[in-house]
């Protein structure tokens, strides 16, 4: 049975890697007072998909109501088995999550039979694997989370190595919070001086890697 957590917004912006060292002074000096949250940690993300790459062309059009799905694990590679299935479902702007436990998978081959069994749906396959380094924050009223994704990397289901096969530069800042607290996030965002995203790792590294 998967745990399913609140909807809430998730607002993006996609930056230069010449933007880090403003970005961190802007966090810094920042009125609403972040802070680190928890300490940074490597991401590691397995998505899957049909043939057709339904999952990835409903994100890249930005069809209202869509689901992601992803296995997600911490650190490095030799912590694969110890992640989660994810379904990343969105609602117009709002987006939630649920979780499943799977049994500590070895490879990938494994992971992508778990997963159609837990999902009952056999047209899954394993279409892309990310890697990055985040960083957590959040403000003084503890209603806005912010992350900061760098040293993107990626590569082919089953082609991981030390070398990715494609490597995005760009840092990749998310800032969450949940529904009755949007009212007020103009005194969060007012002080980033970014242009808001649709940025979608999975469709970018599967861009570069596939089509």
């Amino acid at each position: 049975m998967g745990e399913k957590s609140i909807y809430r917004y998730e607002l993006k912006y996609a930056l230069q890697e010449s933007d880090l060292v403003n970005l961190y002074a802007i966090i810094s000096q920042h009125p609403s007072s972040f802070k680190t949250a928890f300490p940074d940690r490597t991401v590691n993300n397995i998505y899957f998909d049909n043939v057709n790459f339904q999952c990835c062309f409903e994100n890249l059009d930005g069809i209202s109501e869509r689901t992601k799905i992803r296995y997600r694990w911490y650190g490095e590679e030799e912590q694969f088995s110890k992640g989660k299935l994810e379904l990343k479902i969105k609602k117009n702007a709002l987006g939630t999550k649920k979780y499943f436990e799977l049994d500590h998978p070895n490879d990938v081959n494994d992971l992508e039979f778990q997963v159609k069994n837990t999902l009952n749906k056999h047209d899954l396959q394993a279409a892309l694997h990310n890697q990055y380094l985040r960083s957590y924050f959040i403000d003084d009223s503890r209603k806005y989370r912010l992350t900061i994704d760098r040293n993107l990397s990626y590569w082919l289901p089953n082609q991981y190595s030390e070398i990715p096969s494609y490597s995005d530069n760009r840092i990749i800042v998310e800032l969450k919070f949940d529904q009755e607290d949007a009212s007020t996030i103009d005194k969060v965002t007012r002080f980033f001086p970014f242009r808001l995203s649709k940025h979608s790792k999975y469709g970018s590294g599967l861009m570069n890697l596939v089509y």
